[in-house]
């Protein structure tokens, strides 16, 4: 009791109230904010030929009347993991939302919506001021909503990147991490729980207890890394990632 008093008396205890308190200011602002926000996650199959190895030339391959000597299937999602529907008509002209399918291989089917919006029309254009992109007109995007895109293409297997300008998207496209398929977990999982800033807290605490020679600048030393590190560009994205895919794209997956 004494050393909780002593930590309590201490400046250093206000210093870390004020770190928290502005903390879940910060927090409880952002999530006020109404806003869309879009994650991209992708998955490549290689179907014929290897990684790297294509068929080898006495074999002839022919895939929907191409002769190829690899092929690859990519499928990508794409939904609104924000709080606020996205309308089409923001996505500009002139830097249209697409897909970018690169410079090596080629296009052997039309791409294909293997998953469409919940509600609003999804296309898939081409067009020639965006050569060997893939155009994506939609009408608007509700939050948890999304879209699965299939692809196949020959040449080397690759990532299918996202670009295009949303007038009023202050968000940045989170894109990234592998796509499958995720089973319904009922409980926080324990590395988000280990992650979090509170368990960091009473971690940096107890050891406190535990052992009052620690200076209490160390300690808040320890408590504000452990929230920087936490709340870091990186370590956001990554939870960011870590959303789940909308459960009408995940049942196809």
């Amino acid at each position: 009791m004494e050393t909780i008093l002593t930590f309590l008396k201490s400046p250093w205890f206000g210093v870390v109230a004020l770190v928290l308190g502005l903390l879940a200011t910060y927090i409880t602002y952002r999530l006020s904010i109404k806003e869309a926000k879009f994650i991209v996650k992708s998955k490549t199959y290689t179907l014929i030929g290897d990684y790297d190895q294509e068929v080898p030339e006495e074999i002839e391959v022919y895939a929907n009347g191409f002769a190829v000597k690899r092929l690859n299937k990519t499928v990508i999602a794409i939904w609104n993991y924000g709080n606020k529907t996205q309308e089409g008509e923001k996505n500009y002209d002139k830097d249209p939302l697409r897909l970018v399918l690169g410079d090596e291989g080629d296009l052997i089917a039309p791409p294909r919506i293997a998953v469409k919006l919940k509600k609003g029309d999804l296309k898939l254009n081409a067009s020639p001021d965006f050569p060997r992109q893939i155009l994506l007109d939609f009408d608007f995007i509700q939050p948890n909503d999304g879209m699965l895109i299939e692809l196949l293409y020959s040449g080397k297997p690759r990532e299918i990147k996202i670009t295009g300008t949303i007038i009023d998207m202050k968000a940045e496209i989170v894109s990234g991490g592998e796509l499958y398929k995720q089973n319904k977990v009922k409980y926080l999982p324990a590395n988000r729980i280990l992650r979090s800033s509170p368990f960091l807290i009473l971690i940096a605490f107890l050891i406190f207890l535990g052992n009052n020679e620690i200076p209490l600048a160390a300690l808040t030393g320890g408590i504000l890394a452990g929230i920087i590190g936490n709340y870091g560009i990186d370590a956001y994205k990554a939870r960011l990632l870590e959303k789940p895919v909308p459960e009408h794209i995940n049942r196809h997956l």
